[in-house]
């Protein structure tokens, strides 16, 4: 979805995307190595020329804040706030999935001994994340905001004459928690509202981990669990990359042979197998294409698409609402797509792509009593310089409007979502849904607080009004 609305709205998305850029000092247009990525392998459809540059500099952030912003649902269990409990199996299990990826999927991916690569990490002073013992929900809400050390990229950083942080350029500067990094992140590129922004996020994610004020319950947020577990994953990764070119076999043995404990000690062949294994055969294909991979890519691409997944849930529901309105300006805690193009897209997309999605909890998803949306009860076309989106009425306990509701969730942490995007309605039926009767009339009423209610009424007498039944078709009030 975000592919389509990249390329599908050169004069709004793709400018303010592009501007944004130039405000991190990205230029799309120098590395004529983006060409090898499109030309070649073209995975994303149909991508103009002149467009390579920035269609490769869109694909290496939304690639991340598309496809893993849910993957926090793992974490989502709940405990009432009344509760004395501390824990919640699913958070358990979820707790027990990420620490399995850290200390043993990682390695197999990559081909290597988890063993050696585990005792080679501790002496390039990598921290492996370690969750086997964070499965109460306030344990594993702190541990994930932990991303550990990431003193070989602040090194990586500090040769870079355009950083001048004083956490890239003091010792152990970036050593710090995720939302911190993140702001300090929103802070290089003066980028106020979107601190501000994250700021709000930050304390509802702790207010749900320990109290559960808006919702009645304790939980760690799915959109913000997301981002810190991406953001580790991540970070690991690079702080692993650059713990290698920092420290060669030479250095490595010489440090190796001041441990105490021998026993854990690799020789020179595991130690450049790993190397090569993981940062040579396993490097991003948006990283190798650009020849040298680069500590900036972590800064200014890493934190500002994990930034945008953690935010993106939270903003959307309806306490953040409430939230807003307490602020002395709530218009400035709403994101406009020049604030931050990429989050602003994530959250209209996560919004826009009702369809096809299944709930995790609750009501079953093929329950009776709720129907839901499918990718053919959805149109969409492109007029007047705007993408349209129409959503079908749907049966169940009452009608359901997905447009109404969409547009709620937008206006609640959006401003000027409808300059890119329309919504409405895709007509149900051009029959009675009960009976067959043909459509006699569609108009549009208003009371004292709502106008223009789209009042529908079939020959048989059926009536929906605003999306409710108002009066039911005669022949199904007969049956027996």
């Amino acid at each position: 979805m975000g592919w389509y609305i990249f390329d599908n709205s050169e004069e709004k998305f793709q400018n303010e995307f592009r501007k944004h850029l130039i405000k991190l000092k990205i230029d799309p247009a120098m590395n004529r190595y983006e060409e090898k990525f499109y030309t070649e392998e073209k995975p994303y459809g149909k991508i103009i020329t002149k467009l390579i540059g920035l269609a490769n500099e869109f694909g290496d952030v939304w690639s991340i804040t598309s496809l893993l912003h849910d993957v926090g649902y793992i974490l989502e269990g709940t405990i009432s706030s009344a509760s004395t409990e501390v824990e919640n199996v699913r958070v358990s299990r979820g707790s027990k999935v990420v620490h399995d990826y850290f200390n043993h999927w990682f390695w197999r991916k990559f081909e290597v001994d988890f063993r050696a690569a585990q005792n080679i990490a501790n002496l390039l002073d990598v921290s492996v994340p370690d969750f086997k013992s964070s499965q109460s929900l306030a344990s594993l809400g702190d541990r994930l905001c932990d991303i550990g050390g990431c003193e070989n990229i602040r090194k990586k950083l500090m040769d870079r004459d355009e950083f001048n942080n004083k956490a890239i350029m003091e010792a152990y500067g970036l050593n710090r928690e995720a939302f911190s990094i993140w702001k300090m992140y929103y802070e290089t590129y003066d980028n106020g509202k979107m601190k501000n922004i994250l700021e709000i996020v930050k304390d509802e994610y702790y207010d749900a981990m320990w109290k559960g004020t808006n919702q009645g319950f304790r939980n760690l947020n799915h959109g913000v669990c997301s981002g810190l577990i991406v953001l580790q994953a991540l970070t690991f990764y690079h702080e692993f990359m650059w713990g290698f070119e920092l420290l060669n076999w030479e250095k490595f043995e010489v440090k190796q042979n001041t441990e105490k404990d021998h026993i854990n000690c690799i020789s020179k062949q595991i130690y450049n197998d790993t190397k090569a294994q993981i940062i040579e055969e396993y490097v991003p294909k948006e990283m190798d294409i650009r020849g040298e991979p680069s500590p900036i890519f972590w800064f200014k691409k890493v934190l500002w698409a994990t930034a945008s997944i953690a935010i993106h849930d939270v903003i959307q529901e309806e306490y953040y609402e409430k939230i807003c309105k307490k602020c002395s300006d709530p218009e400035n805690v709403k994101i406009k797509l020049d604030d931050d193009p990429l989050a602003f897209l994530g959250v209209l997309v996560d919004a826009l792509q009702e369809w096809d999605r299944y709930t995790i909890s609750g009501e079953s998803a093929f329950s009776e009593k709720k129907e839901l949306l499918q990718n053919t009860d959805v149109d969409i076309d492109i007029k007047l310089d705007k993408i349209n989106f129409y959503y079908l009425l749907k049966k169940g306990n009452g009608e359901k409007n997905f447009s109404k509701d969409i547009k709620k969730a937008l206006n609640r942490c959006l401003l000027k979502w409808d300059d890119l995007v329309g919504i409405g309605e895709k007509f149900p039926y051009s029959t009675c849904p009960h009976c067959g009767a043909p459509l006699a009339e569609r108009t549009y009423q208003s009371s004292e607080i709502v106008i223009d209610l789209e009042c529908i009424a079939f020959e048989c007498g059926h009536v929906i009004v605003d999306g409710k039944v108002t009066v039911v078709c005669n022949k199904k009030s007969t049956e027996p």
